[in-house]
């Protein structure tokens, strides 16, 4: 042992990188850090239950906004799905549009809770991980501030989505790899390209040539109108 120590410690000193990172190590050992990092990880998993609330609320303030649409699905739902499934389906879309307003206040202070506790703990990791001694404020200051952090940061998220969606846009084509009939519509979507998921065969979405191939498919003129989406087929 002695001697496999020694060896490391050479190590250590002839390369400084491997020195750093056993510094590093040992001090986030020392501050607590798998502590800080649990307690940070638990906010984060606690969140997804008001994030699912929030979105089932929204799912029904859209629905009961259009009650012709929800007619319309549930006749879907009830031919497609007749018998006990279906009007199982149909129950859940009108407990969710009876309780959005309810679901929806209770995720928002869910999400309040969780928001501030994930904000009051990655706060006290940082401090502790930069050598900071923690002294927290006084919490009629400190829950003021970590709810003007936290909507800080959901507003840049905000407009990270919106401007990703602003850029990204629409696109159609055809549903079919020319190569070998391929679903595209099961494709993987990058770099406005999708990837046929049988052979790998790559289009992109402006122009419909393959990249990796001879082929090329039909792209359709999409046109957004307030909520809905219109498709001109080529």
């Amino acid at each position: 042992m002695a001697e496999v120590a020694s060896r490391f410690q050479q190590l250590r000193d002839q390369n400084e990188w491997v020195d750093h990172l056993v510094r590093a190590g040992a001090r986030y050992t020392e501050r607590h850090g798998n502590d800080h990092a649990a307690a940070v990880t638990y906010f984060s998993v606690l969140s997804l239950v008001p994030v699912m609330m929030v979105a089932f609320a929204a799912a029904g303030f859209a629905l009961g906004a259009r009650p012709a649409a929800v007619e319309r699905l549930q006749h879907e739902i009830t031919t497609e799905w007749p018998g006990a499934l279906g009007d199982t389906l149909n129950t859940i879309i009108n407990q969710a549009i009876s309780s959005a307003a309810t679901v929806g206040f209770l995720g928002l202070l869910a999400a309040l809770y969780s928001g501030i506790g994930w904000m009051t703990n990655l706060r006290d990791a940082l401090s502790a991980q930069w050598g900071h001694l923690p002294t927290p404020p006084p919490i009629v200051k400190r829950v003021p501030l970590d709810l003007l952090a936290l909507l800080g940061l959901g507003l840049a998220l905000t407009v990270t989505f919106a401007l990703t969606g602003l850029l990204t846009g629409f696109a159609a084509i055809d549903a079919h790899c020319p190569h070998a009939a391929g679903p595209l519509a099961d494709g993987i979507v990058a770099d406005s390209c999708v990837t046929c998921p049988l052979h790998g065969r790559r289009f992109d979405l402006e122009t419909g040539l393959a990249l990796n191939g001879d082929e090329s498919v039909a792209v359709h003129e999409v046109r957004v109108d307030g909520d809905e989406l219109w498709v001109r087929l080529a």
